[in-house]
């Protein structure tokens, strides 16, 4: 289901951010992502803050991190948290990992 609106993403003209909600996603998808002309921004699905609803946690952890969000170069992949930190995602090994599976 993801892989039609990623060859989307990286069909576009200009580069472009996907923002999931899904931990999983980067290391699904990460040999597309690490090729692509877009880059993806999670939302951690891990930790959802319990004073917040679901829809208040991602708009918090979403403005807390725009400006970086967009400034995310193509081929990478950040997990955004409430706490305004992030870590890049090691898309390498993922692909690393999948390559090895097959």
């Amino acid at each position: 289901m993801d892989g039609p609106l990623l060859d989307f993403l990286n069909s576009l003209e200009h580069p472009a951010v996907l923002v999931t909600f899904d931990n999983k996603m980067a290391a699904e998808h990460a040999e597309r992502i690490r090729s692509g002309q877009f880059s993806l921004a999670v939302v951690d699905s891990s930790r959802p803050s319990a004073e917040l609803t679901l829809t208040e946690y991602l708009f918090d952890v979403v403005h807390r991190n725009a400006h970086r969000i967009v400034e995310q170069r193509p081929g990478t992949a950040w997990v955004y948290f409430a706490s305004g930190r992030r870590r890049q995602v090691d898309l390498a090994k993922y692909a690393r990992e999948a390559g090895s599976s097959s």
